[in-house]
This record gives C-alpha cells, sequence and structure tokens, in this order.
C-alpha cells in the first residue's frame, strides 16, 4: 500500500506590448510525497516558462513559450519545455500547427521524468456553406529517462466531414486511425481504426 500526496502552487503574469504582441510568464511549485514500506519520499519540480504571441495578420497568429525545469530527487536537475504554434483562418477555411516538448512526473512514486514530443497539424475546410471537410495528424512520442526507459511513438490521424442539413441539424462522419510502436524494437506496432457517424439536433432558443 502506498500513500501518496501531490501539492502545487502556480503564479501567472501577462503583459500587453501594442494591440498585437503579448508576453506572457509564469512559475510553478510541484512537490511530490509519498509513504511506502520503505518511509516517507519527497520529491519536487519547479518550472519557469517565458512566452511571445504575437499577430501577425489579420488571419494568422503566432506563439513561442520557453522554460526551464529544476527537479529535485528525479533523474537529472535541469530540463527545458518548449511550445510553439502558428494558426491562419480565412473565410473558406482554418489551419493550424503546433510543436510542443513537456516534462512532467506521472505518479510522483518513482525517480523517473517522462518527456512528450508532439507536433500537431490540424485543417478545416469549407466547400460549400453547409459541407466543411476536416483532417487532424498527431504525432508524439513518450520517453522516461529511468534505466528502464519507455520510449513510445503514437501516431493520431482522422477525417472528418461535417454536414449542416438545416439550422437545427447537422451529420458528423468521422474516420481515425491509432498507431503506436516502441521505438528502436521489432515489436509489432499496435493499430485501431475507428469511424464515427454522429447525428446532431440543436433545439431552437426559448426564454421564459
Amino acid at each position: 500500500l502506498i500513500d501518496s500526496v501531490t501539492d502545487t502552487a502556480s503564479v501567472r503574469a501577462n503583459y500587453k506590448l501594442s494591440t498585437k504582441t503579448s508576453i506572457n510568464s509564469s512559475y510553478s511549485f510541484t512537490r511530490f510525497g509519498f509513504d511506502a514500506s520503505g518511509g516517507k519520499t519527497a520529491s519536487e519540480v519547479q518550472n519557469l516558462s517565458l512566452g511571445l504571441t504575437r499577430a501577425l495578420s489579420s488571419t494568422t497568429n503566432g506563439s513561442l513559450t520557453g522554460g526551464l525545469i529544476y527537479s529535485n530527487g528525479f533523474s537529472g536537475d535541469f530540463d527545458w519545455n518548449l511550445s510553439a504554434s502558428l494558426a491562419k483562418k480565412a473565410a473558406q477555411y482554418e489551419a493550424s500547427l503546433e510543436l510542443n516538448r513537456s516534462i512532467s512526473d506521472p505518479s510522483g512514486l518513482a525517480d523517473n521524468l517522462v518527456i512528450i514530443d508532439s507536433l500537431a497539424l490540424t485543417g478545416k475546410y469549407t466547400i460549400k456553406q453547409n459541407i466543411t471537410l476536416g483532417a487532424e495528424s498527431t504525432a508524439s512520442q513518450v520517453r522516461s529517462q529511468a534505466d528502464t526507459a519507455v520510449d513510445l511513438v503514437t501516431l493520431n490521424t482522422s477525417a472528418s466531414v461535417s454536414w449542416k442539413l438545416n439550422n437545427n441539424l447537422n451529420l458528423d462522419l468521422t474516420i481515425t486511425r491509432f498507431n503506436q510502436w516502441v521505438d528502436n524494437s521489432s515489436a509489432t506496432s499496435m493499430i485501431r481504426d475507428q469511424v464515427y457517424l454522429g447525428l446532431t439536433y440543436r433545439l431552437k432558443e426559448w426564454r421564459l
């Protein structure tokens, strides 16, 4: 039996430099404490980051955030994280690109930090006023710093069609594929294909 306690505190600040540009900063402190048969143990993770967001044009926005992570009691004292995004929204289409590198400890019960790298691309295109096509692809790698390291690669892709039958009724079709495998391994990958068909009816607004 293991008892664990996680305490987290954070503070954020934002400052608008101009109508198009703003900066943001954040600091977080997390303490993992657990009581096992071997006694009580505690580890700490501190995260400091600084970011910039800017409107590149009337339809395009970009952001970049980076920071340092200090871990006391985990493998390695310092590490870094990163988040970058670029998004464009026009009358007929939307597109976005996101890159992330994050550090976390999933349980606090082991001397083990987990690194997650991901790249996501999404897009929507309106063929007609009532028909919209969508596509999304996300590639991610999850690895740990322990001696028995975990190194999983995941690829998620999806395609969708949304048909607005009338002002209240929508028909949606989505096809997804999930593919996961262990990096640098001959093990067989796991593949899962799914198809979703949905019909949504929105009730008319009414007031008392």
